[in-house]
């Protein structure tokens, strides 16, 4: 079959993998005596190394990355009745009585197999997105990938697929390098149709975003009752809306809360598990639907252990991808109304605005206004290790800001509207500045940036206040207790 079919394009661990392409450390090799003697001169004596290998404590791990061209037969035939081939069988036989206790655990050929490639992942786990992971371009990507991450470190199988059936580079190869299947056309042709005939291999079926998820919902729940739906609204849709609906007064942006809002509550209403990134939410979805089953499992974020000092730094910072529309309305709010008096009070002082597909038309009317326009940067650490302060200046939205825990993760102090800062647990001047109009914002950036013993208060507590929301071991805390409802059912 096709190599390159998703099923067979992931790294993981399997049984054996042929001497063929074989690489093991020496030491190991050593220590295990090389390839045992009793399978000489040919066959089973790969697979026997690979299962001593696992004994030892170590793991055997498929590289789908590597690549060679095995000529089958070339050396022995392929008639198992004459010659050196005649060893294969008669090699099996030995193999089977060496590792009898160990073959016990697994089940007879062809039963499942599509479970059983997997045998040590005690849970199967399909997670649906709008489209392929961009970690370096958004928060919600980046928070969405961590968590895959501790699914796999939690032992389970993780498939992953973007709703459009794309699997862009590099995106796609550094998910199948963590160890997760990657779904993708034209191996999969409609995403409806996959869900049809194999939802019922997986034990939890996550679909992210409501307009994804309203899709296939009730068929999933119809048709596999013991297939766990989880429901990842990555931020309230209709709250965000709500809010844009109240600054801009426009019908269309009505109307697009009311259908968020009816389909995000029939969602929640289906799902065995509605997962959300903030208790702002949470508590918002208990006034709504207090029946459903709702979790936090919010940003993660681990705090640098060196943060460059304060009279190192210069410079205002501003993160945010532009397909986000609350991100474009916070960058003109802070040109219009909030960096004229920024510039008068720090006249020296430059703000950089980075992110990803930052409009032409947003580009040029920045710069013109005296702002730094960076556009995408492949690497923000360099930017946070020499601002001073980052601003997230969001007039609405929703959900949690990745802008604001990444910036406190670098020890970076933030300046925030109410929406930014919203859910996080903040305490205005002990773990950041809180600015609801272009006056305090103003006012809180040059009090922020002159003032090093408050610069060194909010870097210290900011990078604190992460512990117990944002950590990794939080967010693995929450998916470990939803995967023991799994598991008992």
């Amino acid at each position: 079959e096709n190599p390159v079919e998703p099923r067979y394009n992931y790294m993981r661990d399997v049984d054996y993998c042929s001497a063929a392409a074989l690489m093991i450390d020496r030491q190991l090799w050593d220590a295990l005596g090389g390839f045992d003697e009793r399978f000489a001169p040919c066959y089973y004596e790969d697979t026997d190394l690979c299962f001593a290998v696992r004994k030892a404590g170590m793991r055997v791990i498929y590289q789908p990355a590597a690549k060679v061209i095995h000529l089958e037969g070339v050396s022995h035939g392929t008639d198992l009745a004459t010659g050196q081939k005649a060893y294969q069988l008669k090699n099996q036989a030995t193999f089977v009585a060496k590792w009898e206790q160990e073959l016990q655990r697994h089940a007879p050929n062809g039963v499942d197999p599509l479970r059983e490639c997997d045998r040590a992942k005690r849970t199967h786990v399909l997670w649906v997105e709008a489209c392929m992971l961009t970690p370096d371009q958004d928060s919600g990507s980046l928070r969405t990938m961590r968590l895959l991450k501790l699914l796999i470190d939690a032992g389970c199988k993780v498939t992953f697929v973007a709703d459009n059936l794309l699997a862009e580079e590099p995106y796609a190869q550094q998910l199948r390098d963590e160890g997760i299947e990657v779904l993708h056309a034209p191996h999969v042709q409609s995403m409806g149709d996959y869900l049809r005939k194999h939802a019922g291999q997986y034990d939890v079926v996550t679909l992210c975003r409501h307009y994804i998820a309203i899709q296939y919902v009730e068929e999933l729940k119809d048709r596999y009752p013991d297939t766990h739906i989880w429901f990842d609204t990555i931020d309230l849709h209709y709250l965000r809306l709500r809010r844009q609906f109240e600054l801009d007064g426009a019908s269309a942006t009505q109307k697009m809360a009311d259908l968020a809002y009816q389909e995000e509550l029939k969602v929640i209403a289906l799902s065995d598990l509605t997962i959300v990134v903030s208790d702002v939410e949470q508590a918002e979805l208990a006034r709504e639907m207090p029946g459903a089953r709702v979790t936090v499992i919010s940003n993660i974020h681990n705090a640098q252990e060196v943060v460059a000092p304060y009279e190192e730094r210069s410079g205002i910072l501003f993160v945010g991808g532009f397909q986000h529309p609350p991100n474009i309305d916070a960058v003109e709010y802070y040109a219009n109304d909030i960096w004229p008096a920024v510039k008068a009070a720090l006249p020296d002082v430059e703000t950089f605005i980075i992110g990803s597909r930052m409009p032409e038309r947003l580009k040029q009317w920045g710069e013109e206004r005296g702002l730094t326009m960076v556009g995408f940067a492949e690497d923000l650490a360099p930017f946070y290790a020499r601002c001073r302060l980052a601003i997230a200046p969001l007039r609405y939205g929703a959900g949690v800001k990745g802008k604001v825990n990444q910036a406190l993760s670098y020890g970076v102090p933030v300046v925030g509207s109410p929406s930014a800062l919203e859910g996080m647990g903040l305490e205005s001047e002990r773990d950041a500045m809180l600015a609801a109009t272009p006056d305090e914002f103003a006012q809180a950036i040059s009090a922020v940036y002159r003032d090093r013993q408050l610069w060194q208060r909010l870097s210290a507590n900011g990078m604190a206040s992460l512990e117990g929301r944002f950590t990794p071991d939080v967010a693995k805390r929450a998916l470990m207790e939803a995967l023991a409802s799994v598991q008992a059912k």
